[in-house]
């Protein structure tokens, strides 16, 4: 398994289970780190969004970072997930 993810493209309601699947999958191998890099994600609406904050929350001690891209417009999300995470 790679420890590196690259999403790209548009993450909508039709196609957030499958990266769902695939995070999981990753995050319940025996890596211990992973970086999830969404550079190439063009669009994401809510339910991806719903998505990488459960993988977040699954992995919170596998998960170091991650590359921002043109969908990175959301200045500090990073910042609000780890707030939400730390409940």
């Amino acid at each position: 398994m790679p420890n590196e993810i690259s999403i790209e493209g548009r993450i909508t309601v039709d196609n957030s289970g499958d990266m769902r699947k695939t995070l999981s999958n990753v995050l319940h191998s025996k890596l211990r780190t992973l970086i999830v890099d969404v550079s190439q994600v063009s669009y994401i609406d809510s339910s991806g969004i719903a998505t990488l904050l459960e993988a977040l929350r699954t992995g919170r001690d596998k998960i170091i970072g991650g590359a921002g891209g043109p969908a990175n417009r959301h200045d500090g999300l990073g910042r609000q997930c780890d707030g939400l995470l730390n409940c």
